[in-house]
């Protein structure tokens, strides 16, 4: 599928189909692509083009990239590793004074339980640019 060149570079070689992601069952065979291109230097971030009524879906893309790394690195790569690629380290994607923040409190350990992040009903309280936009408490 992917290679690795001495030179750091990755380069796909087809070999079949290519594994798809979709589920947690079949992220696992996307586990050595991401590992290839993370080796490489690929920043790869987290984001869904999810739209419209399916929008309580988004989390569970951070539960497919959970069943690849740690829930850790799929929580950096939605925050810090987003702000990074589109050139707002320090201002997004982070915690901490002068920062834009959304923060949200789940009923859960999503470090734990990445499946926390796949039902939006767990999201107990949205802190949205400084407003309380639900609040479940």
């Amino acid at each position: 599928m992917f290679s690795a060149r001495s030179a750091g570079t990755a380069t796909t070689e087809p070999k079949g189909n290519p594994p798809s992601c979709g589920t947690v069952t079949t992220s696992r065979a996307c586990r050595p692509v991401l590992a290839v291109a993370k080796h490489a230097g690929v920043r790869i971030g987290l984001a869904s083009d999810l739209i419209g009524p399916a929008q309580d879906r988004r989390g569970e893309e951070l539960s497919l990239r959970a069943a690849l790394e740690t829930s850790m690195e799929a929580f950096v790569a939605a925050t810090q590793t987003n702000a990074e690629i589109l050139g707002l380290s320090g201002q997004v994607g982070v915690v901490t004074p002068g920062a834009q923040a959304d923060l949200v409190p789940w009923n859960g350990d999503p470090l734990e339980d990445p499946e926390v992040f796949s039902d939006p009903t767990n999201a107990v309280l949205v802190n949205q640019a400084g407003q309380i936009v639900k609040d479940l408490r």
